[in-house]
C-alpha cells in the first residue's frame, strides 16, 4: 500500500514537472499592443452593425481593417478608417485597484502611448496615455497592463473634420472596453486590433424672411432663389421679420455651437430690452425654440447690440442636445427695423453664420464697414500666438447686395489697378488696400477658409482686421441672406419758365389718404447744413479757375456729407402714416432749397401725393395744390421730367418737376372777388358800348 501511494506521489510530481513550464508560459504571455482603428460609415450601416454576427463570421481581435471588411456580414459595406480622433486610456470602473478605478492611465514622460511603470492614475487628460488616430489607427503599448481598461474618445482633443464640415455623431463600441491581456479561443492575442465606430453628419442652417418658412417650404427659399430674388422694398420704420433654422443631427456631441449675426447700417436689430409696447415693438425680441418648444434659458447665452447678436449654447445646452436620439431643429426668430441710414436704391441685409465643432471657437461673421472719405478700405491680417503664418486670400463683397465687387463697380484711380480677390503673402506686415470704392456703401471682406477660424473686427472708416486662430473646427455655415431695400423720390420746384424756386413746403399722403408723420423731425440742423453747403458752392463758383483747387472741392464734399447726415437724422422717426389732414403738426414737411430741390427717402413702391402747404415767396398756391407721383417696383418714378441737378439737358432726368405760377395780380379775396370783378368789367364794357352808340346817333 505504501508503495502504491509513493508511486502516485511520484507520478503527480512528474506531471507537475511537465505542466509547470506551460503554466508559467501562459502567465507570462502579454498583449504587447492594441491598435485602435476609428471607423466611419453611413448611418444605415452603423444601425445594422451586429457585433455577435461579426464574431460568428470570425472576428477575434487579430484582424486588420482589410481582413475585417472581408468578413461575410461586412462584405461590400462602405467602411473607411479616419485619422485625427483622440483616444485616451483609462482604468475601468471595476478595476481591481479601487484607488485607480475610473481614472486615466498616466503616460510615460518619453512616450505618450506607453504607461508609466509602475502604473499610476491621473485625472489630468494631458498626462494620460493617449493620442490621435492616423489613417492606420493609433498603437497603444499595453505589455504592462493587466485587468479591465477603457479607451475613451476625447472630443475636445480630436481634430477630425469631414470634407464638407461634418462632425462625428452617432457611435458604437465607444468607449472601447477591453480586458488585458486579450485572450481568444486560440490563446493570448499579442497584437490586438479594436474598432470603435462612428457616423458623421453636418448640421444644416437656413435663413430667410419668416413668411417664407411654410409647410411646403420648411427651410424657406433656396440660396439660389434668394440670390435671384430682387430686394424686398420697405419704408423707413418698417420692421422686418427673420427666421434661422439649424438642424442638429442626432447624438451630436459638440463643444461649441453659436450663431453670429451682423446687420448693415440701414437696419437696426431689435433687442429684447427695446421690444416693448411703449416702443410699438411688443413681441419683437428674439425667440429661441428647440424641437418646436421654447428653449430653456439656461441652455444659451445671448449678447445683443443694435448691429446684431451672438447666441451661444452653454455647456448645459450642449449636453442636452447630445442626448437626442433623433435629429432636432433649433429655430431663431428675430426682427430688425429699417432705419434712417438706409440709402435709397441700396439693399440692406443682415448676415448670419453658424459656428460649431469640438473646440472653443473664436470665429465671427464678416463685419460690414464703409471706406474712408478717399474711397479706400484696408484689410489687416493678424495671427494668434503660435499660429503659423501662411499666404491668405481675401475677397471684397458689397455687404448690402452680397455680390463680389468687380472693377466696373469702382472708380478708376490713377496708378492703381483694382483686383479682387487678392492674395497677401505671409510676412511681418500683412495688409491690402482697395481704392476707388463708393464711400456711401458698406463692404465686407471674407477670408478663404484655410483651416483656421477667422475673427473679423471693424475699425474706423476704411479699416477691417481679420485674426486667425487654430481652433480645429469646421468651416462655419453661412446661408445666403435675404435683402430689403428702400426707395425715394426727388423733386424740383420751378415756375412755368423753369426757374428754380426755394421755400415751397410739401407734405406727403399715401394711397390710404394718410399723411407721413415724424414727431421728432426737426429740420433746423438740416436747414443750417443745407445753407452752409449752398453758400460753399456759390463761393467756389465765384473763385477764379486757378483757385478752384482739390482742397476747396474737399471742403464742399465735407459739407455735403454733413448735410446728408443732418437729413438722415430728420428721418429717424419717420415711422407712421398717422396724419389725418395736411395741417397735422406732426406731418413731415419737405422744403425746396435754393436750387428748388427737395426729396424724400425711405418709401416703398406705390402711389403717393405731394400736397403743397406753402408756396414760394411771390407765387400763388395752386387751387388744387396736389401732385401725384408713383414709385415703381424698381425704385424709379413713373414720371421723371427734370434733372435733379442743375444741368437740365434732358439726358439724365431723374426727378419730377413741380410747377408754380407767379402772382401777376394781387389777390385780396376768394372766388367771390373774381366773380365780382368779372361782372364789374362786363358792366363797364356795356356802358362803353352804349356811350359809343349814343355818340354815333348824335353825329348823324
Amino acid at each position: 500500500m505504501k508503495k502504491r501511494f509513493l508511486s502516485l506521489i511520484i507520478a503527480l510530481a512528474m506531471m507537475v514537472g511537465v505542466f509547470t513550464p506551460l503554466l508559467s508560459s501562459a502567465a507570462d504571455e502579454k498583449t504587447e499592443t492594441v491598435t485602435l482603428h476609428k471607423l466611419m460609415m453611413d448611418k444605415a450601416t452603423l444601425d445594422a452593425w451586429d457585433f455577435n454576427q461579426v464574431e460568428k463570421d470570425g472576428y477575434n481581435g487579430t484582424q486588420n481593417l482589410d481582413q475585417l471588411k472581408a468578413l461575410n456580414s461586412l462584405a461590400g459595406k462602405d467602411i473607411k478608417e479616419i485619422p485625427n480622433v483622440y483616444f485616451a486610456l483609462k482604468f475601468a470602473a471595476d478595476y481591481k485597484d479601487a484607488t485607480k478605478a475610473g481614472k486615466y492611465v498616466k503616460a510615460d514622460a518619453a512616450d505618450k502611448l506607453k504607461p508609466v511603470e509602475p502604473l499610476e492614475a491621473t485625472d489630468n487628460i494631458d498626462e494620460a496615455v493617449g493620442g490621435l488616430t492616423t489613417p492606420n489607427g493609433v498603437v497603444f503599448k499595453t505589455s504592462a497592463l493587466k485587468g479591465n481598461f477603457e479607451m475613451d474618445e476625447i472630443h475636445e482633443k480630436s481634430t477630425y473634420k469631414g470634407e464638407n464640415g461634418e462632425t462625428l455623431t452617432d457611435m458604437k463600441a465607444v468607449p472601447v472596453k477591453i480586458t488585458l491581456p486579450l485572450v481568444n479561443d486560440k490563446g493570448v492575442v499579442p497584437n490586438a486590433h479594436v474598432y470603435p465606430k462612428n457616423t458623421e453628419e453636418k448640421p444644416d442652417t437656413h435663413k430667410d424672411f419668416t413668411k417664407e418658412f411654410t409647410k411646403e417650404h420648411p427651410n424657406g427659399r433656396t440660396d439660389e432663389q434668394k440670390n435671384e430674388a430682387a430686394a424686398e422694398p420697405h419704408n423707413v420704420g418698417d420692421v422686418i421679420d427673420y427666421t434661422v433654422t439649424t438642424k442638429v443631427p442626432a447624438k451630436t456631441k459638440w463643444k461649441t455651437a453659436f450663431w453670429d449675426d451682423k446687420t448693415t447700417e440701414g437696419l437696426t436689430f431689435i433687442q429684447r430690452k427695446d421690444a416693448t409696447a411703449e416702443n410699438k415693438l411688443e413681441g419683437k425680441g428674439i425667440t429661441v425654440k428647440y424641437d418646436g418648444k421654447e428653449m430653456d434659458a439656461t441652455w444659451y447665452e445671448l449678447s445683443e447690440t443694435e448691429n446684431g447678436f451672438t447666441l451661444k449654447l452653454t455647456e448645459t445646452g450642449l449636453a442636452e442636445i447630445a442626448k437626442a436620439t433623433e435629429d432636432k431643429v433649433i429655430r431663431l426668430d428675430y426682427h430688425a427695423k429699417v432705419n434712417e441710414k438706409a440709402v435709397v436704391d441700396i439693399p440692406e441685409s443682415n448676415d448670419v453664420s453658424f459656428h460649431y465643432g469640438n473646440h472653443k471657437d473664436h470665429g465671427t461673421t464678416p463685419v460690414p464697414n464703409k471706406p474712408n472719405d478717399n474711397g479706400e478700405l484696408t484689410v489687416t491680417k493678424n495671427w494668434d500666438t503660435g499660429v503659423a503664418k501662411k499666404d491668405v486670400e481675401f475677397t471684397l463683397y458689397n455687404a448690402q447686395t452680397g455680390k463680389i465687387v468687380e472693377a466696373k463697380d469702382v472708380e478708376a484711380v490713377e496708378g492703381y489697378e483694382f483686383k479682387n480677390p487678392v492674395t497677401i503673402t505671409a510676412g511681418d506686415t500683412m495688409s491690402y488696400t482697395w481704392k476707388g470704392l463708393n464711400k456711401n456703401i458698406e463692404y465686407k471682406v471674407e477670408e478663404k477658409y484655410n483651416g483656421y477660424s477667422a475673427e473679423y473686427k471693424k475699425g474706423d472708416a476704411g479699416q477691417i482686421t481679420v485674426k486667425n486662430y487654430n481652433d480645429e473646427n469646421p468651416k462655419p455655415i453661412n446661408p445666403t441672406e435675404p435683402k430689403v431695400v428702400t426707395y425715394g423720390a426727388k423733386f424740383v420746384k420751378t415756375d412755368a419758365e423753369g426757374k428754380r424756386l426755394p421755400g415751397a413746403e410739401f407734405v406727403i399722403r399715401n394711397a390710404d389718404k394718410k399723411f407721413l408723420t415724424g414727431t421728432d423731425a426737426d429740420r433746423t440742423a438740416y436747414e443750417t447744413a443745407q445753407k452752409a453747403y449752398e453758400d460753399a458752392i456759390k463761393a467756389y463758383n465765384a473763385l477764379e479757375a486757378d483757385k478752384q483747387t482739390k482742397e476747396e472741392r474737399a471742403k464742399i464734399a465735407k459739407l455735403e456729407k454733413a448735410r446728408d447726415d443732418a437729413w438722415n437724422a430728420t428721418l429717424q422717426d419717420m415711422t407712421q402714416w398717422n396724419g389725418a389732414t395736411k395741417d397735422d403738426k406732426n406731418n413731415i414737411k419737405l422744403t425746396s432749397n435754393e436750387l428748388g430741390q427737395f426729396e424724400i427717402a425711405g418709401l416703398a413702391p406705390g402711389k403717393y401725393t405731394l400736397v403743397e402747404v406753402k408756396s414760394p415767396e411771390g407765387y400763388a398756391l395752386p387751387t388744387n395744390a396736389e401732385f401725384e407721383f408713383e414709385i415703381k417696383a424698381d425704385g424709379t418714378l413713373t414720371v421723371m421730367n427734370i434733372d435733379f441737378g442743375v444741368k437740365d439737358d434732358d439726358k439724365a432726368d431723374n426727378a419730377l418737376q413741380v410747377i408754380n405760377k407767379k402772382v401777376t395780380i394781387p389777390q385780396t379775396g376768394g372766388i367771390g372777388t373774381i366773380i365780382f370783378t368779372a361782372i364789374g368789367l362786363a358792366i363797364m364794357a356795356s356802358a362803353i358800348i352804349a356811350i359809343k352808340k349814343r355818340q354815333a346817333t348824335e353825329a348823324r
